[in-house]
């Protein structure tokens, strides 16, 4: 009992005092909501009516996605062909429904309920009615609507999360421009329409994310900007751009990253602002310069952090299925007409990304930033000093990405210090993360920053873990372009035991060969790694008990992989590390001597004598004369 005060204590310590006021309100309004469900309705509706009465619906159309190519090439055949049998699919599990949606069922992950209840299927209805003209889309279209608004009372439920509600009611909005000549000889499901829209606007107006913040607040803003302009509602757009310029400074850091420190939340950041350009631009409404400021430098970050497949990395809580291609955010700004500086950067050190890239198109990215902003802990992972790497455009060693949300053992798992590619004493933990979306006492970060060595650069970072049990210093040097070194230096309080983990691409396969180790995918790709100054090595492969050797670089996907476990046994310090290098006959590294009293690693690359040493966090790396 008392162990969980202390980590509550510890996770509430960080929030806003404000969050805390928001939290209880929104807990007491749905307290409210449930009990007086009668009265809400009746409120709620009234309101509306009255507002309906006076707006003017816009018949533009809002479905940004017309910037990017034919809107017939936007349908999902198979989502389609499913939606009109009743099935969904998200989050790579489907689920098929009688006559009746079930639109609270427990038999699936809460993720999974939200994203039926957001209606992102809607546009796959709208864009096949005005591709075909078949009014079996319209009829399906109006079953869902009704279906939803019979079964959904306001305020309760899943269905009324404002985050569920913001989603929802943009994709509702999205739809009318294409329906809407169907609607006008439907009166009375139109009115039924238009009326839950201007409903759920009211909702979110009256219930802002300011508990939660970050992106779930730009999202209700994005939500009232779309329902603003097309209720032509001007009061409540003056007050939603003014809270957007207020969150912009808030949630863009200097470097252009999203401060959530995702890439994949950062993109879908990032979509939500080039929509509400789209829509201000497409009505002829000014507003602040700052928003297309903070799209182009969203949009420098994006292209800068892309591994050479023009994907994301998938740090904290980032996968490859949720948010937009990059290529499309790019297409989409291109279209809005903002143009992006031809200019590589390598630091990125207010979003903690740290970057080296050659003409072989391989791709280092380090992360080294702060686990969360201090107040929104949801999707930080313990990876302090990971790092993915593509070599020769493949990626080789990737994070673990995210299987799901849902609290146990798979959540636990991927925010994990050994789900990603970095190092812990005696399975400590680097942050104090409990809980689904919880973190109480961080980890806090030394030193991160790209330095010259001669003639050339290397990365070093550091951090002291939550309890201050041990400190875990790294370097990486990019040598002769192909030849990666990565270093850890870890001290603990007492003699313990030190593990570094590296997890590959499941297209890899782990060979060990002679103390050294084969990666390849059977196919152009073979690499080379081999550990120093290691006392064992241990070799994983999709266990379950405990869990490793997982990749899930989508929700609801796991594919099993290989992970390279290398182990420093009882010491206070330990420095240990790797070579990553072709696997070619035209290549050859040997003679590597380590001294620990003086940190220093001698070793032959190609012919080529290399004298390495630390000193005060710093490297010194030099070609021996011949």
């Amino acid at each position: 009992m008392k162990s969980n005060l202390k980590l509550y204590y510890n996770t509430i310590k960080y929030m806003r005092k404000d969050q805390l006021f928001f939290r209880l309100k929104f807990r007491s309004k749905k307290f409210f909501y449930q009990k007086f469900s009668n009265l809400t309705e009746k409120k709620y509706e009234n309101k509306s009516e009255k507002i309906l009465l006076d707006s003017k619906i816009s018949d533009s159309n809002f479905n940004t996605e017309i910037l990017l190519k034919n809107e017939s090439s936007q349908i999902d055949n198979e989502m389609l062909a499913n939606l009109m049998q009743n099935k969904f699919s998200f989050l790579n599990f489907i689920k098929e429904y009688d006559s009746q949606i079930n639109w609270n069922d427990q038999e699936v992950s809460q993720l999974w309920n939200y994203n039926l209840h957001y209606f992102d299927y809607l546009i796959n209805l709208a864009l096949a009615f005005e591709l075909e003209g078949d009014k079996k889309y319209y009829n399906k279209y109006q079953e869902i609507i009704k279906s939803w608004i019979d079964n959904n009372p306001i305020g309760i439920g899943d269905a009324w999360h404002p985050y569920t509600v913001s989603l929802r009611l943009i994709n509702w909005i999205k739809s009318y421009y294409y329906f809407k000549n169907q609607l006008e000889s439907d009166p009375e499901f139109k009115h039924k329409f238009l009326k839950y829209i201007v409903i759920q606007a009211l909702y979110i107006k009256r219930n802002l994310e300011f508990d939660v913040r970050g992106n779930h607040l730009l999202e209700n803003i994005r939500a009232l900007a779309a329902a603003s302009i097309f209720l032509d509602e001007k009061s409540w757009l003056d007050q939603v751009l003014e809270l957007l310029s207020e969150q912009l400074d808030e949630q863009t850091l200097k470097d252009g990253g999203h401060f959530e420190r995702s890439p994949m939340y950062h993109s879908i950041v990032l979509y939500d602002l080039l929509e509400i350009s789209f829509w201000l631009n497409n009505h002829d409404i000014n507003y602040n310069e700052l928003l297309d400021r903070k799209i182009i430098q969203m949009l420098q970050f994006l292209e800068n952090i892309l591994h050479p497949d023009n994907k994301i990395p998938l740090f904290n809580d980032s996968t490859f299925d949720i948010a937009k291609e990059p290529k499309s955010l790019f297409k989409i700004g291109d279209n809005l007409g903002y143009q992006l500086e031809l200019k590589s950067e390598n630091e990125f050190s207010d979003s903690g990304y740290f970057i080296m890239k050659n003409k072989q198109k391989d791709f280092l990215i380090i992360d080294c930033g702060k686990v969360c902003p201090e107040y929104l802990p949801a999707h930080g992972h313990n990876d302090l000093l990971s790092y993915e790497l593509s070599l020769n455009s493949k990626r080789v060693i990737v994070d673990t990405g995210v299987y799901e949300y849902t609290k146990g053992k798979w959540r636990d798992y991927n925010r994990s210090t050994r789900a990603h590619n970095t190092a812990q004493i005696n399975s400590v933990e680097q942050s104090q993360m409990w809980g689904n979306f919880r973190i109480a006492e961080r980890a806090k970060i030394i030193d991160c920053s790209l330095k010259n060595c001669g003639d050339y650069k290397y990365f070093t970072g550091g951090y002291n873990n939550f309890n201050k049990s041990y400190s875990h210093q790294r370097y990486f040097i990019n040598l002769k372009s192909e030849l990666y070194l990565i270093i850890d230096k870890v001290k603990s309080n007492n003699l313990e035991n030190a593990k570094s983990f590296i997890h590959f691409d499941s297209e890899f396969k782990l060979i060990e060969e002679n103390n050294s180790f084969q990666l390849t995918d059977g196919k152009n790709n073979s690499f080379r790694l081999l550990p120093f100054n290691t006392d064992n090595t241990e070799i994983h492969f999709g266990e379950k008990d405990q869990l490793q050797g997982w990749y899930s670089p989508e929700f609801g996907k796991k594919y099993k992989n290989y992970v390279l476990e290398l182990q420093s046994d009882n010491k206070k310090e330990h420095i240990f590390g790797y070579f990553i290098y072709p696997d070619s006959s035209k290549v050859k590294l040997e003679n590597i001597n380590f001294e620990s009293k003086n940190f220093t690693i001698t070793f032959n690359y190609n012919n080529q004598e290399y004298y390495l040493k630390e000193e005060n966090n710093k490297i010194d790396l030099k070609e021996a004369k011949k």
